[in-house]
């Protein structure tokens, strides 16, 4: 496995972590929401998700969506493709320094789907 594929599989990981996390805590699922910073957006959350059957996967999913679409800005701005470009770029590079690369920002969206697809198989 490359470095981008390791790189890649530890996104993927903590988006699949951090939606899981998060879906069990906004159903009620969790014992607790200590590590949320104002829990009464969160208990109004579980009580209209509660009052309406939606089901803890479908939070998930929906978790997921924001993550992703988070690492998806994260890594644009690290393919250089924001405003930050025009004072210079930020370059994720290995410990032999050699680069993961332009382009990640598009990679990691079709590896995460690929990962999804193959989950579901």
């Amino acid at each position: 496995m490359t470095k981008k594929e390791e790189f890649f599989a530890d996104m993927a990981g903590a988006i699949d972590a951090w939606s899981k996390a998060a879906a069990k805590a906004i159903t009620g699922q969790s014992s607790g929401l200590d590590w949320g910073a104002n829990i009464e957006s969160f208990r109004n959350f579980q009580s209209a998700l509660s009052l309406n059957n939606i089901p803890k996967e479908v939070v998930e999913e929906m978790f997921s969506e924001c993550f992703q679409g988070l690492a998806h800005s994260f890594l644009c701005i690290l393919d250089g493709a924001t405003a930050l470009s025009d004072t210079g770029r930020i370059y994720a590079v290995d410990e032999d320094g050699i680069e993961l690369g332009d382009g990640l920002h598009e990679e990691f969206e079709e590896y995460f789907y690929d990962r999804k697809e193959s989950k579901e198989n």
